[in-house]
């Protein structure tokens, strides 16, 4: 018996990879799971996306100003100095604590001959 068409109404396709989450516990609770079909390519794209937190340098206060209104603005960017010398143009301004991050991972091989231990162990909390 030859068939030339198969007519089903649903085909099933499983394909799974497991992936050891010893030692990156921290990284459960930012998991996510997405896929998308491609009818250009006809394919199908999984991603798994994975973070956790880079640490905390310090806190940087940083002055922020802008025109008043968009009179000012217009102001600020078409007129002469000399007018602006006799008429300055009026700014809002606000300052902000942003942080500053350091290294996400400190102890990542330079070469290949380091080890990934300490990298490891700083990652799921072990040490400093």
């Amino acid at each position: 018996m030859n068939y030339r068409e198969v007519v089903a109404e649903r085909i099933g396709i499983t394909a799974s990879e497991r992936i050891s989450m010893r030692g990156l516990e921290s990284l459960r609770s930012s998991t996510e799971l997405s896929h998308r079909i491609d009818d250009a390519t006809r394919s199908l794209e999984i991603r798994l996306t994975a973070a956790f937190p880079a640490i905390l340098k310090e806190m940087v206060l940083v002055d922020e100003k802008w025109p008043e209104d968009w009179w000012q603005a217009v102001r600020e960017r078409w007129c002469p100095r000399w007018w602006l010398a006799r008429h300055p143009v009026r700014y809002k301004s606000v300052s902000i604590e942003k942080p500053v991050y350091g290294p996400v991972c400190p102890h990542l091989p330079l070469d290949q001959g380091d080890t990934m231990a300490p990298h490891v162990r700083w990652i799921i909390g072990e040490t400093e």
